[in-house]
């Protein structure tokens, strides 16, 4: 499986992108500043929010770790894309079941 790689700029547990370089599909790999790498292993559409559950690839990039998150993307007021990660059990409650409908 050929992967495509994204730059993320990690920021106080907030993941930004600028502009409009900001696309993010399954099976692509986003790099976090800290060097961490994790791949988009699914995607799900919630009141017009896309949610997206990551996977952190192990150092040796062969596999995945047990290393899991669920992001959703969002625009600041600057028009800039920014990648926070969900958390709070109310809403990985409501959002985690849709991805379990994906398959």
């Amino acid at each position: 499986m050929d992967l495509m790689v994204q730059r993320i700029i990690l920021g106080s547990r907030i993941l930004i992108i600028r502009g409009d370089m900001m696309k993010i599909d399954i099976n692509k790999v986003i790099i976090l500043e800290n060097k961490e790498e994790y791949v988009v292993l699914d995607k799900v559409n919630c009141e017009d929010i896309d949610y997206y559950y990551i996977a952190k690839i192990n150092d040796t990039k062969t596999d995945i770790e047990n290393n899991y998150k669920l992001i959703r993307v969002i625009k600041d007021d600057n028009g800039d894309s920014i990648i926070k990660e969900v958390t709070g059990e109310d809403s990985l409650r409501k959002i985690l079941p849709l991805f379990e409908k994906t398959y």
